[in-house]
């Protein structure tokens, strides 16, 4: 017969090292578990086509080797075979086995993303996609201008089917736009938030102002390599005829002696002429004249009352007249 207390020994111990073991296994499990179950990194993006400067929108995905989606949480850093492309610089967050990040291509053609964790050197996702080009369609509203004169300029954004990029401006880059002329004198839209692309099209002013043929270069200040430029336009002289006419210089030729004859009366302060040499002469005689007169007359008084001078008798009365009727 068996010794039931020995048997339930041996179970026991038998049990604890089970467990011992069971234990023993998770924590390895547990300790090598996520470098063997994260395999590499899954990238996608959700526009399936890549436009130049359109933005994307690009998921990461951690998976394990059989490509299931791993519940993993860390970070990654993103590069680009585009030298051109926009896309976080920092580390881009990885929670549940998903991140995310908004990427710009700036280069058309076959270009490649890399995202690598930032723990493990080894965990790493490549992805290759091809960029389709966009570029501008600039026009004038003129062919042919005078010099100084403004014109109008329209710049629309067009992909490679010449379909117009309505989104193109309603993100935060690729809409603003840097000119450029061969016209050193000319007046162009200066670069601020006045002068970007809105859904994708935009008018603006330009004054061209050297005589010659000239061009006006358009380029997207942040993807440079979209770019074109307006046809050749024909800047002319200015017209003289009509700017410059004589008959406006002439009346206010005419007019000014006027204000010469005027302006001697206001500094002539004297209103009397002045006197000539004849006047002076005249004015002297007759003075000489009236003193020789009223000396002559001092003169003969002083004599009367002196009794010099006798006055003379008075003369006698005329005979009265002679009757000559009454004689024989």
């Amino acid at each position: 017969m068996k010794n039931p207390k020995l048997i339930t020994l041996t179970l026991t111990a038998l049990t604890i090292f089970a467990l011992i073991c069971i234990q023993a296994g998770q924590v390895q499990g547990i300790d090598s578990y996520q470098p063997t179950l994260v395999a590499k990194y899954d990238l996608t993006f959700i526009q399936a086509t890549q436009t130049q400067a359109i933005a994307n929108t690009l998921i990461i995905t951690a998976k394990d080797a059989d490509s299931n989606t791993v519940p993993y949480t860390g970070s990654v850093t993103l590069t680009s075979s585009d030298a051109q492309a926009i896309y976080p610089t920092g580390n881009v967050v990885i929670t549940n086995g998903v991140g995310s990040a908004t990427f710009y291509f700036g280069t058309s053609g076959p270009q490649t993303i890399t995202a690598l964790d930032t723990s493990n050197s080894q965990l790493v996702g490549t992805a290759m996609t091809n960029v389709s080009p966009i570029h501008f369609d600039v026009t004038t509203s003129a062919s042919a201008v005078n010099a100084g004169q403004q014109l109008n300029i329209t710049v629309t954004a067009l992909d490679a089917q010449n379909q117009v990029l309505s989104g193109l401006g309603n993100q935060g880059y690729g809409a603003t736009l840097l000119f450029a002329s061969t016209d050193a004198a000319a007046i162009l839209p200066d670069e601020d938030s006045n002068h970007k692309l809105v859904s994708g099209t935009g008018t603006f002013n330009v004054t061209l102002n050297t005589p010659g043929q000239q061009t006006i270069t358009v380029t997207d200040k942040d993807f440079n390599q979209v770019t074109s430029t307006t046809n050749a336009i024909t800047v002319n002289s200015p017209t003289t005829p009509t700017q410059t006419p004589t008959s406006t210089a002439i009346p206010t030729q005419t007019a000014t002696p006027t204000q010469q004859t005027t302006q001697p009366q206001a500094d002539s302060q004297p209103t009397t002429p002045p006197t000539s040499n004849t006047q002076i002469d005249t004015l002297t005689l007759a003075a000489i004249a009236a003193a020789i007169v009223i000396a002559a007359v001092l003169a003969l008084l002083i004599l009367m009352r002196t009794g010099k001078l006798k006055r003379s008798q008075p003369l006698p009365p005329p005979p009265p007249p002679t009757n000559t009727q009454n004689q024989p």
